[in-house]
């Protein structure tokens, strides 16, 4: 007589975690940084669009206008503290910081 092997009970696949913990602990949100920003509601239309992505770190490269910059605060409506949290740089090497984790979003003006 043959038996039947016994199947263990599963975890449908669309019901298992997509990602260990370990890696959703390593998953990092990424800085953005602006270079050469030329206008202030334009940095802070970039702060509200991070905002609805629930990015926070927020810094600036020689903006054009100045900084701070009060259409900046006005442009970003509810994400102010992002704005108000920037922190301004001279030179795009200084705003990396010389961090080789990858975990930057550049956003380049080619115009300047």
């Amino acid at each position: 007589m043959i038996k039947a092997k016994q199947q263990s009970p599963r975890t449908p696949k669309a019901l298992r975690p997509r990602a260990s913990a370990k890696r959703a602990a390593a998953l990092v949100a990424p800085t953005v940084v602006l270079i050469a920003p030329q206008l202030g509601e334009n940095i802070g239309f970039a702060a509200r669009a991070m905002g609805n992505f629930g990015l926070h770190e927020l810094r600036l490269v020689a903006p054009r206008d100045g900084w701070p910059n009060e259409k900046a605060n006005a442009a970003a409506a509810v994400a102010g503290a992002i704005v108000d949290g920037a922190h301004v740089y001279q030179t795009p090497e200084r705003a990396l910081g010389g961090d080789q984790s990858g975990r930057y979003l550049l956003i380049v003006n080619l115009l300047h």
